[in-house]
């Protein structure tokens, strides 16, 4: 139901989705020993989100991402 994968690593720079929230995240840090990410509000009110399972987190398609960062 939900576009985009689960089960990646996230590295610094991705967009993702928190769960079923409609909103788009950017990762703005990773901790490898807990499995958690920052996320930070791409709406522009700069809303930083700690401590995200990387389990709850929704990636959106590499192949798109590219495309939008060009």
């Amino acid at each position: 139901m939900t576009a985009g994968h689960t089960g990646t690593v996230p590295k610094r720079g991705d967009r993702v989705r928190m769960g079923e929230k409609p909103s788009l995240f950017e990762v703005v840090g990773v901790n490898t020993l807990m499995h958690t990410a920052s996320l930070k509000s791409t709406d522009g009110k700069g809303h930083v989100t700690r401590h995200v399972s990387w389990s709850s987190l929704r990636f959106k398609e590499r192949s798109r991402q590219k495309e939008a960062d060009n």
